[in-house]
């Protein structure tokens, strides 16, 4: 009884699984807010979002979903944390590339910057420097990569 239970839950999330990924409707959401700095982007529903704040001001939102993949919107002069970690592992002449300008006295890289690759785990994930700020996304499903492109797409000053 407990293997044909299985069979049909396997079944029917299999079922399910293109309604889960698919981008489906968006809603416009203020993502980012500073005097004189107002930006949209457009999010599909069911994330939680989170404020984390750094030294010297800075702060990054995050829009984070139920299976982990997330967006994010950051000031911090190193980028994302989420991220981070993905960065360091596309090689060092990259990492100087993606950081460069965030200290005193370093030349800014060319904008926009746009890196992304696939996590351990076969997960996906983008990062676009556009000068003091940083948007991308995080642990991706490959279904809904297209999905989380057309987010950051729609990334505008309002």
């Amino acid at each position: 009884m407990l293997k044909i239970a299985t069979l049909l839950v396997t079944s029917c999330l299999a079922l399910l699984e293109p309604a889960l990924t698919a981008c489906g409707p968006t809603k416009r959401v203020v993502v980012w807010r500073q005097p004189a700095q107002t930006y949209v982007m457009n999010l599909p529903p069911g994330y939680r979002p989170l404020l984390a704040s750094g030294g010297e001001a800075e702060q990054e939102r995050e829009f984070v979903y139920p299976d982990s993949s997330a967006v994010y919107v950051t000031d911090f002069a190193g980028g994302s944390t989420l991220n981070y970690a993905n960065i360091q592992r596309l090689g060092p002449a990259v990492v100087a590339q993606r950081f460069a300008g965030t200290l005193p006295g370093m030349a800014p890289p060319p904008a926009p910057l746009v890196l992304q690759g696939t996590t351990p785990t076969g997960r996906c994930w983008k990062d676009l420097r556009l000068g003091k700020l940083s948007i991308g996304y995080t642990n991706v499903p490959t279904a809904r990569q297209a999905c989380f492109d057309q987010v950051l797409a729609s990334f505008l000053r309002k």
